[in-house]
């Protein structure tokens, strides 16, 4: 039994390791790099406790290498998990939101993507920075516009 708790501690520690990697690269426009970790990660992770905040990375790292319906479908499950914690405020879930949404614009341009307008979740003029947590800005900057 213990044996069980101490291998689950060590995966997580290592799909930690891999996602500060993943935004590294991500951060240093190494995208297919960062793609690979990623889905490194989602094979290790065989619990499924892949958070909100990964799978927007993943979304956004997919949308830079061209994968758009891959991009979609990974913005697409970080909303569902998003909707389903508890662990952020408002406040952060409508910065997720709008981290979202400017990938979102961006998928918009290729007419080989639907697009729902109801897709659109987050609003860009309730942006509070005081009341997202650092750690949330500095790994999803976004930029302060309108959709």
């Amino acid at each position: 039994m213990m044996i069980k708790y101490i291998t689950a501690f060590f995966k997580r520690l290592y799909c930690g390791m891999l996602w500060i990697k993943a935004l590294d690269l991500s951060s240093s426009e190494e995208y297919d790099k960062a793609a690979e970790i990623l889905n490194k990660t989602i094979q290790i992770d065989v619990e499924n406790s892949i958070d909100t905040e990964f799978y927007l990375l993943l979304s956004f790292v997919q949308y830079k290498r061209g994968l758009l319906k891959e991009s979609l479908a990974m913005l697409k499950t970080s909303r569902e998990r998003l909707q389903a914690v508890g662990s952020y405020s408002c406040e952060e879930k409508n910065y997720f939101y709008c981290f979202g949404d400017s990938i979102l614009k961006g998928l918009k341009n290729n007419k080989a993507i639907k697009l729902d307008e109801s897709l659109y979740l987050g609003d860009f003029t309730k942006i509070n920075d005081e009341k997202v947590r650092s750690t949330i800005r500095s790994n999803f900057p976004i930029e302060y516009e309108e959709k």
